[in-house]
């Protein structure tokens, strides 16, 4: 099985923490994205895994 990852590393993907989960909804909105890295905009740390439900 081939493996389908892209990384968005966009101005558009950059939100308050607030405003995360409307992101998070937009994103999953691509049925063929089945996960999300989050990360620490200011210093590019790795946050957490986002998995659909």
């Amino acid at each position: 099985m081939q493996s389908k990852s892209r990384m968005a590393d966009a101005p558009e993907y950059v939100v308050e923490g607030t405003s995360i989960e409307t992101l998070i909804e937009q994103i999953f909105g691509n049925q063929e994205v089945s996960y999300i890295h989050v990360r620490n905009a200011r210093r590019g740390c790795y946050a957490v895994r986002v998995d659909r439900a």
